[in-house]
């Protein structure tokens, strides 16, 4: 496989779980060798609060179809990163670059 498919598939696998993925590629991005560690932390510090918004909004009882809009977002900044176009969520990703 080649070097651009492996990176745009881990983006894509990182946004896929939201929080879960995104964590564990925060925690990983080390020991990731496709692209470099700090735009990994970048994207997995993104995608964990994007997971964690998209948990809250399946937590209230009218609003859970938002949820999978917000899903369907963080699939798009997923397949933006594999392309190497940083999208930046408004609040999120002021975030995340302070912690990244």
């Amino acid at each position: 496989m080649k070097e651009d498919t492996k990176m745009r598939m881990l983006y894509l696998a990182i946004y896929a779980l939201g929080f879960f993925t995104g964590l564990s590629a925060y925690v990983l991005s080390d020991e990731i060798k496709i692209d470099s560690g700090e735009r990994i932390r970048f994207h997995g510090l993104q995608a964990s609060a994007i997971g964690a918004v998209m948990l809250i909004l399946l937590l209230l009882p009218y609003v859970k179809i938002f949820s999978a809009v917000v899903w369907i977002y963080g699939m798009y900044i997923g397949y933006a990163a594999g392309y190497k176009r940083d999208v930046e969520v408004p609040i999120i990703s002021m975030i995340a670059k302070v912690y990244k």
